[in-house]
């Protein structure tokens, strides 16, 4: 939680309240089980959600930091001291919960692995990719995308103490 400091003055001491520390066990437990029932890291997670839903209480609260608790995405490093209630600690999310129930319910109306899909799973949010190659990035607003990411960055570097 301390990565996220800069951002969240609640992450700059070691006084972590006992709900936090709770919400962080159940983020690695998660992540574990994941692995339990047969889900490998999902590193292309990262890049489903748009960075200003990161900013939001009610999307984060929702739909955690990005679909998968498999991903490695470690806190919310885009949000900012005045977005109030939003979330830090990765939760599972919209990809997980796909993934479990096609892997493991029994769909006897279909005939094939592609009649087993469901609605959605051709968006972002159901993509999965073992390795971290960001080929999302190669977008018409990629610089955009890069010089929001380089104003926040700036933001959390100036908040730093000392």
């Amino acid at each position: 939680m301390i990565e996220a400091g800069a951002q969240n003055p609640a992450a700059r001491t070691l006084n972590t309240p006992e709900a936090e520390i709770g919400e962080m066990m159940r983020m690695v437990i998660a992540h574990e089980v994941g692995h339990a029932l047969g889900l490998p890291h999902n590193m292309k997670a990262s890049s489903a959600y748009a960075t200003d839903s990161l900013r939001s209480a009610e999307f984060t609260q929702k739909y955690g930091l990005t679909p998968s608790i498999m991903d490695y995405a470690r806190v919310n490093y885009v949000a900012q001291p005045e977005d109030e209630n939003v979330r830090y600690i990765r939760m599972m999310g919209p990809y997980d919960l796909y993934a479990i129930n096609w892997g493991y319910r029994y769909i006897p109306e279909a005939n094939s692995p592609i009649e087993e899909n469901v609605s959605g799973c051709g968006t972002k949010l159901y993509h999965f990719l073992l390795f971290p190659l960001y080929v999302d990035l190669i977008q018409k607003d990629l610089l955009h995308f890069l010089l929001y990411l380089l104003h926040i960055l700036l933001q959390n570097i100036l908040r730093l103490p000392g």
